[in-house]
């Protein structure tokens, strides 16, 4: 799963809400070509859309306990760039 309306589609199987946030962010994408670079800069850092699916429904810390795709769903792109960019680096909050 490297493609990133193939993980949004993989993503919204997890429930009715995260459908519903996942169509925002398909949305986002269209309007706004950064949403695209932050999910592929993600697929890059996890190396697997399912590892990086995870990652975007689980809450975190670093972005004050909301899960990574809810984030990108309010338009904090910066933030999640910056979480996954942490990652890379291995810069990861205890």
């Amino acid at each position: 799963m490297d493609d990133r309306r193939d993980l949004l589609v993989h993503l919204a199987k997890h429930g009715e809400a995260t459908a519903v946030v996942c169509q925002s962010v398909s949305d986002r994408i269209a309007a706004e070509p950064e949403v695209d670079a932050v999910l592929g800069v993600g697929l890059r850092v996890f190396g697997d859309g399912d590892r990086f699916a995870a990652w975007l429904l689980e809450p975190n810390r670093y972005l004050g306990g909301i899960a990574p795709l809810a984030v990108l769903a309010d338009g904090d792109l910066n933030a999640v760039k910056d979480e996954l960019v942490r990652i890379e680096h291995g810069e990861l909050i205890a």
